[in-house]
């Protein structure tokens, strides 16, 4: 686990994990915050949105974002991709600086021609995947 900029952050001293788990679930909370307030300030048909640097641990509400065809999500801290393949029209897509092992999520999306995956630690060097650049 990284250095969290949160002290005590994955190393509760509650025998129940109560604090641990609650930094968690704050995470969570902002990440869905984040997307919401982003979603509200979209106009019907917005074909790009920028949510990079924003601390993103996860991916909500994806379904509201369909008309978008470029997607940065570079540098939070998201570790799946999970929910991005609602987004079908996404031609492009930033992930660069995250903590992702893999890009599963990004699966059965015909219109996406490039993935940016710099700066993931655990991606392996070589993916067979020949949309991914680095």
């Amino acid at each position: 686990m990284s250095a969290s900029p949160i002290p005590g952050y994955g190393k509760s001293r509650c025998k129940s994990g109560g604090i641990s788990t609650l930094y968690m679930i704050l995470f969570i909370a902002e990440s869905v915050f984040i997307i919401e307030e982003a979603i509200h300030s979209l106009t019907p048909g917005t074909e790009e949105l920028d949510l990079s640097g924003r601390g993103l641990t996860r991916l909500c509400h994806t379904q509201y974002l369909h008309s978008l065809t470029k997607l940065n999500l570079a540098n939070n801290k998201l570790q799946t991709l999970a929910g991005v393949n609602d987004l079908q029209k996404l031609e492009i897509l930033d992930v660069s600086g995250n903590q992702l092992t893999d890009i599963s999520g990004a699966d059965n999306m015909p219109t996406l021609g490039d993935i940016l995956v710099s700066g993931n630690p655990c991606l392996p060097e070589s993916l067979s995947d020949n949309r991914v650049k680095s």
